[in-house]
C-alpha cells in the first residue's frame, strides 16, 4: 500500500490581510505588493495596523513608533513608515512597507478643483492658485467643486458655502475660493475667471488685431501664446495644437514647460467692448451688455405655453394672447 504524503510550501512569507485604520491602502491590498500609501488628516493621532498572515506557521513583527498596543502606531506630522516582517515557517522572509503622511495642522492647499458645467483651462495643479473657464454664453449659474485635501479645513467662495450655484449676470465673472487651515494660521485664494463665449454676434468688419489666424474670424476666447505673444481663439488653438505645439502663425517653438498659453485681459477687454448688434431687435450694445439686454429685450423669442408656437415676447401678452 503506497500513500503519498503532500507538504505545504514552508517558504509562504505572504499577507493575507492587511488594513490600517484609519486610512486607505494605495494601491488596494494585494499579496504579491509590498508597498502601500495613506494620506491621512491632520487630526490623526495614531493609526491601527491590522494583518494576517496566509500560512498559519509564519509570524509577523510590526516596526513603528508604536503607542501601547503592539499593532498601534503613533503618528508625527509629515512622513511615518510602518514595516510589517513576516517569516514564512523555513525563515523566509517578507517586508511589507506603508508610508503614512499625516497633512501637516498649517496647510491650506485643495487637493482638485472642478466645475459644472464646463472645465477649467488647465487640470489642478497645487502650485496654480489661478484659473480660467470658458462657457456657453447662455449659462446663468456654475457650480464650482473645490476638493480639501483635509477634512478639517475650512473653505468658502465669496464667504458662501462651496456648494452654492454662483449666478452669471455677466459675461465675466470673477470668484474668490478661500481655504482655511485646520489650525488657522494659513489661508490660500484661489482665483477662478469664469468668462462667456460671445453669443455669436460680428462687428462688420472685424478689426484685424482681433481676428484669429486659424479661422480668420473674430477671436473667441482668445489665448495667447508665451513663445511669441500671437493669439487665437481657445478652441482653435487647441485643435492645431493636438499635432503640433508651435505657434500656428509664426511656427515659433514653445516653452520647454507649461504653461504654453495665457488669457491676454487687454485683448479680452477689447473683445467685450466692441459695439455689436441684438439680433432681435439690432439695437447696438457692448458685448459685454449683450447678454443682460438679450435676456430682457422685448423682442425675444419665447415659446407660447398656450399653442408651444416659438412669438416676440412683446406679443405674448397683446396680440398672441388669445
Amino acid at each position: 500500500l503506497l500513500y503519498t504524503i503532500k507538504f505545504e510550501d514552508m517558504d509562504n512569507a505572504d499577507l493575507e490581510l492587511l488594513k490600517l485604520a484609519p486610512g486607505r491602502l494605495n494601491p488596494k491590498f494585494s499579496a504579491s505588493v509590498t508597498e502601500y500609501n495613506v494620506l491621512l488628516s491632520s487630526a490623526a493621532v495614531q493609526c491601527k495596523v491590522d494583518c494576517m498572515a496566509s500560512d498559519s506557521g509564519a509570524s509577523y513583527q510590526i516596526k513603528g513608533n508604536k503607542g501601547d498596543d503592539e499593532k498601534v502606531i503613533k503618528l508625527n506630522e509629515g512622513l511615518n513608515e510602518i514595516l510589517i516582517e513576516v517569516s514564512a515557517p523555513d525563515g523566509t522572509l517578507k517586508t511589507y512597507t506603508i508610508r503614512v503622511t499625516k497633512l501637516a495642522a498649517n496647510l491650506a492647499e485643495l487637493s482638485n478643483l472642478t466645475l459644472n458645467p464646463g472645465r477649467l483651462d488647465r487640470p489642478y495643479q497645487k502650485k496654480i492658485s489661478e484659473y480660467y473657464a470658458t462657457l456657453g454664453w447662455a449659462v446663468n449659474e456654475v457650480t464650482i467643486k473645490p476638493v480639501k485635501q483635509d477634512p478639517k479645513m475650512t473653505v468658502d467662495i465669496d464667504g458662501n458655502a462651496p456648494d452654492k450655484p454662483i449666478a452669471l449676470p455677466s459675461m465675466e465673472t470673477t470668484v474668490k475660493i478661500n481655504v482655511l487651515s485646520p489650525d488657522k494660521s494659513t489661508t490660500k485664494v484661489y482665483t477662478v475667471h469664469l468668462m462667456k463665449e460671445d453669443a455669436g454676434y460680428r462687428p462688420k468688419p472685424s478689426p484685424a488685431d482681433l481676428t484669429c489666424g486659424v479661422c480668420s474670424s473674430l477671436c473667441q476666447c482668445p489665448r495667447t501664446l508665451i513663445q511669441c505673444g500671437h493669439s487665437f481663439c481657445s478652441v482653435c488653438l487647441s485643435v492645431t495644437q493636438r499635432t503640433d505645439k508651435s505657434c500656428p502663425g509664426c511656427a515659433a517653438n514653445p516653452p520647454n514647460e507649461p504653461p504654453f498659453d495665457k488669457v491676454d485681459s487687454a485683448l479680452r477687454s477689447k473683445l467685450l467692448d466692441l459695439e455689436v448688434e441684438c439680433f432681435y431687435c439690432s439695437t447696438s450694445t457692448k458685448q459685454s451688455e449683450l447678454l443682460t439686454h438679450a435676456v430682457e429685450c422685448d423682442s425675444r423669442i419665447e415659446t407660447c405655453t398656450q399653442c408651444c408656437m416659438d412669438v416676440k415676447h412683446s406679443t405674448i401678452e397683446s396680440d398672441h394672447k388669445d
